[in-house]
C-alpha cells in the first residue's frame, strides 16, 4: 500500500509538472520582453530536468518503462535548429555506423558492374539491420544514380516512405522455397513468367539496379538454405547481359544478442553456412557484421548534422528519450553510454515528422 501511494504521488507530480511546462511554453511564445523570455526559458529548462528525473523515478518504482511522451519529445525537437529542407527519409535510418558504411562502399566499388551483389547481415533485431540495408540503398540511389528513381527498382512499405523488407518464406524443401521466391518476384513486377522477367522484362524496363531486402529468422533457418542462396546467385548471374540490370540482395539474418561472436551453437552453425557461401562466391558476396549498440556521441553527431549545435539542447532530447526506456536499457546507457538502434530510430522518426510538418 505505501508503494502504491508513492507511485500515485509521483504520477500526480508528473501530471502537474507537465501542465506547468505547457503553460510556461505558451507564455514564452507570446512574451515580447527579452528579460522575461530569459527567465521563462530558464524556468522551463529546470522543469524539463525535473520531468526527466520524475520519469526515471516512476520507471524504477513500477519496474517497467514509462514511455516518453511523444508530445514532450516533439516540443523539445521543435526547439532545435534544424536544416529542415535536408531531412528526408534517409534521416530516419542514417545514424552513423560509419565503419559499416565504409565497408559497404568498399565492397560495392569492387563489385560494380557485376550482375549480382549479395550482402549478408547477421545481427540482433534490436540493432535494426533492415534499416542499414535501407540506408545503403538510399545512398546508392543518391550518390550513384543522382536521385534518378527510375534507374533503381525498390519496394516501398505501406507508408510510402520506408523501404520494404520481404519476408524470406522458408518452406519445407529447397524446391518449394524456390517456387515461393519465384512467385514473390513475379508478383512484385506483375509478370507471370519468372525466366522471362529476369532475362527480358527487367532489362527492357531500363533498371540499372534492382534492390531486394530479404529477412529470415534464426528459428527458420534450414540446412538447404545455402543451396537455395547458391541457386539465387547462379540464376541471376546467368540471366545477366552486358550493360544489363544489376541485382542487389541484402540478406538479413535475425540473431538475438549477436554482435561479433556467436552466443550459441545455432548461431555458430548459421555463420558457418554464410562463410561457406562467401567462400564459394568471393566476388559476389560479402558479410557485414559489427551491429553493436550505438555510442551516444554518434547520436549527438547526428543531431549536429541535422543542424543543432547546442550540446545542452541535444542532451535534453536524448535524456528525455532515455527517461522512457526500460531499466535494463537505462542501465546500458549509464554504464556504456550506448543506445539500441531500435530506440534511436523512434527518435529519428519524430525528428523527421517535426521537420516535415
Amino acid at each position: 500500500m505505501p508503494e502504491q501511494l508513492e507511485l500515485k504521488g509521483l504520477e500526480e507530480q508528473l501530471k502537474l509538472l507537465i501542465e506547468k511546462l505547457n503553460f510556461l511554453r505558451e507564455r514564452l511564445i507570446i512574451e515580447t520582453d527579452a528579460s522575461v523570455q530569459f527567465k521563462l526559458e530558464h524556468e522551463i529548462s529546470e522543469l524539463e530536468q525535473r520531468q526527466i528525473a520524475l520519469k526515471r523515478q516512476l520507471t524504477l518504482q513500477v519496474g517497467i518503462a514509462t514511455p516518453s511522451d511523444d508530445g514532450v519529445l516533439k516540443a523539445l525537437i521543435r526547439d532545435l535548429q534544424m536544416e529542415r529542407d535536408k531531412i528526408g527519409v534517409l534521416y530516419m535510418v542514417n545514424c552513423d555506423r560509419q565503419e559499416l558504411v565504409d565497408l559497404f562502399w568498399d565492397q560495392f566499388d569492387k563489385k560494380e558492374g557485376l550482375p549480382t551483389q549479395f550482402y549478408f547481415i547477421p545481427a540482433s533485431p534490436s540493432q535494426m539491420p533492415p534499416s542499414f540495408a535501407e540506408r545503403m540503398i538510399w545512398e546508392v540511389l543518391l550518390e550513384e544514380l543522382d536521385e534518378e528513381m527510375d534507374a533503381m527498382n525498390i519496394e516501398l512499405a505501406a507508408d510510402g516512405l520506408r523501404l520494404k523488407t520481404a519476408r524470406f518464406d522458408v518452406k519445407n524443401s529447397l524446391e518449394r522455397t524456390q517456387k515461393i521466391f519465384k512467385k514473390y518476384f513475379c508478383k512484385r513486377f506483375d509478370e507471370p513468367d519468372f525466366d522471362k522477367l529476369i532475362t527480358h522484362v527487367l532489362p527492357q524496363r531500363g533498371y540499372q539496379y534492382v534492390a531486394t531486402v530479404l529477412r529470415v529468422e534464426l528459428s527458420e533457418w534450414k540446412d538447404f538454405i545455402p543451396e537455395f542462396l547458391q541457386w539465387l546467385i547462379d540464376t541471376f548471374d546467368a540471366a545477366s547481359t552486358e550493360d544489363g540490370t544489376s541485382y542487389l540482395f541484402f540478406m538479413i539474418v535475425n540473431m538475438k544478442g549477436f554482435v561479433d561472436v556467436p552466443i550459441n551453437e545455432e548461431q555458430e552453425a548459421i555463420l558457418a553456412s554464410i562463410r561457406g557461401i562467401i567462400d564459394k562466391n568471393p566476388t559476389n558476396c560479402t558479410k557485414l557484421r559489427g551491429f553493436s549498440p550505438v555510442p551516444s556521441e554518434d547520436l549527438e553527431h547526428w543531431f549536429r548534422d541535422v543542424g543543432e549545435q547546442n550540446p545542452e539542447k541535444i542532451n535534453k532530447v536524448i535524456q528525455t528519450l532515455i527517461g522512457g526506456l526500460s531499466p535494463e536499457k537505462q542501465s546500458q546507457f549509464e554504464q556504456k553510454e550506448q543506445l539500441d538502434m531500435a530506440d534511436i530510430e523512434l527518435l529519428q522518426k519524430l525528428v523527421y515528422e517535426v521537420a516535415n510538418e
